[in-house]
């Protein structure tokens, strides 16, 4: 119908047509309706009518974008309708349909003079968050931020009162320096350097009715919609590494000597940094955090006063996980310090992320897990625990080395090991306990049996006592078997002896009463091996003690 409509010279045929525009039928029927207008305008009372009748349209978005392109094709052929049409595209910014407000800037962008960065400063001044933030990045993709006017609305815009407002001209005031963006790119930023990618990426009309639909074809597997593709948000997720903390260890172990921050090879200048310097005392803690962030990644020391009054921020645990990332990387003693503190974190991710950004600081794997060992949760003592085990006290089957270093080291593990072993939960010491048994029983010496045995009765829990007097019973049986299947040698006999004594003579004076019992109890079952004189002089001894 609309098609024979378009071909008639009736009076009342052009009402019809705009009647069309707002047809409920299908978008073939008010499209075709906006063309047959379109055709007949210069032929008309008011050429421009159609538009401004299309332009009303409330409800369906193609006839308002068909009406927003016919403004651009005649605003290009005619100067003095560009003056009238220039208004109508700047109100357009603030549309209620997105994708209109988006080409309504592309098209502010294609009338107003390529070297001129008029058309998203009006962005700027839109009440619409998205387009403002498509001003922005549009400034920075146009090479317009040199500009004095652009400079001065990137820090207003940094205090906004909108979040991904402010937190976009934040970064885009970063890109205005393309030394500081390259220095964050040897550093390794990796937050900041994700958004500045998305900026990279970003189109305008992306998911628009004037989209390039075989480029949107052959990347809609990659390419989200432009008001989704800018990752602003930052997540607890975002700062946990995911580095192997055995290679992390060792990394820090060859590199301790030598280790050279990257950034004394990048000479940045007060100028290059300002975008990060003066974010730093900005009233709204996400940009002062994001610009104290940056800068540590830079080893910039200035970093450090605006990361310690933002560590115990109550509301955000995103930032308290950046705090603790940012400290790690500022590797100064003054963070090395203050890092543990986030260890007791009420939040899971932040204490996980603090006790990776320690073991940057940590001066070995041994101080690194004592200072995980010293929080008040359990998560992070399990930390500790896997940390100690793995690296601090590695199986003696695979180390092969007796030097006197390797005995140096066990000494400086005593005080870690006896801190494990008085830990307060108990599925941690016990886990310590049974390593232990089991690599040094089963590996070691007589004489290292009552050494460890020793250990482990320095703790104040009686389970450990218990699990080592267990582990001792246990012993004394397999020894049975053996003298019952192999006669041993006289020499190999009185060392066990003079061990099993040693080991009673410790369990009697235990300080638990339980375990004084059992220690005696057991040690009556197997008098026969280990005496049944030595056993009473034994125990008559530890009277004196208890």
């Amino acid at each position: 119908m609309v098609q024979w409509v378009a071909t008639t010279n009736l009076d009342k045929t052009a009402q019809i047509l705009e009647q069309q525009l707002s047809s409920a039928h299908s978008a073939k029927v008010r499209l075709a309706a906006f063309h047959a207008l379109a055709d007949r305008a210069n032929t008309a009372k008011r050429p421009l009518h159609y538009l401004e009748e299309a332009f009303k349209n409330r409800y369906y978005e193609e006839v308002v974008a068909s009406a927003l392109q016919g403004y651009l094709k005649v605003a290009m052929k005619d100067a003095t309708s560009q003056r009238r049409i220039l208004p109508i595209l700047r109100d357009a910014l603030s549309h209620s349909f997105a994708n209109i407000r988006k080409q309504a800037l592309a098209s502010l962008e294609t009338l107003l003079p390529d070297n001129s960065p008029q058309a998203d400063l009006m962005a700027l001044d839109c009440n619409q968050s998205d387009i403002v933030q498509s001003g922005l990045i549009r400034l920075y993709q146009r090479g317009m931020l040199n500009h004095l006017e652009v400079s001065r609305q990137l820090m207003l815009l940094q205090n906004h009162r909108n979040t991904e407002i402010r937190q976009t001209a934040f970064y885009v005031s970063l890109l205005s320096q393309p030394k500081l963006i390259e220095a964050l790119k040897q550093q390794g930023d990796t937050q900041t350097l994700r958004t500045l990618t998305d900026f990279d990426d970003f189109r305008l009309l992306r998911g628009t009715l004037l989209d390039n639909a075989s480029s949107t074809a052959a990347n809609n597997n990659n390419v989200k919609q432009s008001d989704e593709a800018i990752r602003l948000t930052l997540s607890t997720q975002d700062f946990i590494s995911q580095a192997d903390s055995t290679q992390a260890s060792k990394s820090k172990a060859k590199t301790a000597k030598s280790k050279k921050p990257a950034t004394e090879s990048i000479k940045l200048s007060n100028d290059t940094l300002e975008p990060l310097l003066q974010s730093l005392s900005n009233s709204h803690e996400d940009i002062s955090f994001r610009a104290a962030y940056a800068l540590a990644c830079l080893q910039d020391k200035r970093a450090f006063g605006t990361l310690i009054s933002l560590m115990s921020h109550e509301d955000s645990a995103i930032i308290r996980a950046g705090v603790a990332t940012a400290l790690g990387h500022l590797n100064i003693e003054d963070a090395k310090a203050v890092l543990p503190t986030l260890l007791d974190d009420k939040d899971a991710g932040v204490r996980q992320v603090a006790m990776q950004a320690y073991g940057k600081l940590a001066d070995n794997a041994l101080s690194w897990a004592a200072t995980g060992f010293a929080s008040k949760h359990q998560d992070i003592h399990e930390q500790s625990l896997a940390l100690f085990l793995k690296h601090v006290a590695p199986d003696s089957a695979n180390s092969g080395d007796s030097s006197d270093k390797s005995i140096q080291m066990s000494l400086e593990m005593t005080d870690i090991l006896l801190q494990a072993l008085n830990n307060p939960f108990t599925s941690i010491r016990l886990e310590v306990v049974k390593v232990l048994l089991n690599r040094q029983f089963k590996q070691s010496s007589d004489s290292a049996i009552v050494d460890i045995i020793e250990l482990l009765q320095q703790s104040l829990f009686e389970d450990v006592h218990q699990v080592a007097i267990e582990e001792w019973q246990r012993l004394l049986l397999a020894m049975n078997s053996k003298h019952k299947t192999n006669k041993a040698n006289n020499t190999e006999e009185t060392n066990h002896q003079k061990t099993n004594q040693a080991v009673l003579t410790l369990f009697f004076a235990d300080t638990f009463a339980a375990i004084r019992k059992q220690a005696f109890d057991i040690a009556l079952k197997q008098s026969k091996h280990l005496g049944f004189a030595d056993v009473m002089l034994n125990a008559l001894a530890s009277l004196c003690g208890h």
